[in-house]
């Protein structure tokens, strides 16, 4: 008997599927138990504030919280529970004023609106590192005026007036230095009060981002021999007073180096006490 060939039949073949209709496989009886009734109320009280939050998220659209800025904080009291001293007439008597020189000082030009003076132009270099003398230029004249500011100091010491203090000539000439003053006779100066909420950097200051001005303080007279400034006005502790000074005569001209060293010639804060005067 001839023997004959027959192919296998694949798993994907049609015919094998073909001839069985029944499915001998167990199936699985289980029946699936309804959903508990909290957690379906749990499912949808989460979809629900899914949509909810969705809803605010587009309506903000993505807002994030303003970042504060720290300069602009107010700085705490370091003087605890100085409020508490008892003082005598002959005590406030005593209290001299306070000398406070300007952390920032610098020359802005209305006719070059963008011109930065250099920040501190007699730094030198020594073998210790560099060395910044505390010394700042005022120059001033019909299109050059002042940017001063100031941290007002000390406790309780909050009536202020802005100086200027002049040595006489002999005075300048026995510090046997060469920090002349150039003064065009006696000058009118006026001080305008900027608004500034934190410390200026002097190294973009120019007449173009100077801040804008709020008041006029007030006006003295600059010359020689003598120390003149503006009226007292308040002034809060450990707050910044930002002002620019202005020399609007035709033939006004001041030109000096600032010097802390007695006889100071400057510009300065003149800070006297706030403390109420004793019963």
């Amino acid at each position: 008997m001839k023997a004959e060939y027959e192919p296998m039949l694949q798993e994907h073949d049609d015919s094998s599927s073909a001839g069985s209709s029944e499915d001998t496989s167990p199936r699985s009886t289980h029946k699936h138990e309804p959903l508990h009734p909290l957690a379906l109320w749990t499912y949808i009280a989460c979809l629900s504030l899914c949509v909810l939050n969705i809803g605010l998220l587009l309506r903000g659209g993505l807002k994030t919280e303003a970042v504060v800025d720290p300069e602009t904080l107010e700085r705490p009291s370091t003087y605890i529970d100085l409020d508490t001293v008892k003082w005598n007439a002959s005590r406030l008597a005593a209290l001299p004023p306070v000398t406070n020189f300007p952390m920032v000082l610098a020359p802005v030009s209305r006719t070059d609106t963008a011109k930065v003076w250099p920040v501190d132009p007699k730094a030198w270099l020594s073998d210790k590192g560099t060395i910044s003398p505390d010394s700042r230029e005022v120059l001033l004249s019909q299109d050059t005026s002042m940017i001063m500011q100031f941290r007002v100091l000390d406790h309780k010491m909050e009536r202020c007036s802005l100086v200027a203090a002049i040595p006489t000539e002999a005075e300048i000439r026995g510090r046997h230095r060469d920090n002349n003053v150039d003064l065009d006779g006696d000058t009118l100066v006026h001080v305008y009060r900027l608004d500034a909420a934190r410390k200026l950097d002097a190294r973009t200051l120019s007449y173009a981002t100077k801040p804008k001005r709020l008041d006029h303080v007030g006006h003295f007279t600059v010359k020689l021999g003598a120390m003149n400034g503006t009226a007292e006005f308040d002034c809060k502790e450990r707050t910044l007073q930002t002002f620019e000074v202005t020399c609007p005569g035709k033939r006004c001209h001041i030109n000096f180096w600032q010097n802390r060293d007695s006889p100071v010639m400057a510009f300065y804060l003149r800070q006297t006490h706030s403390l109420p005067d004793p019963e």
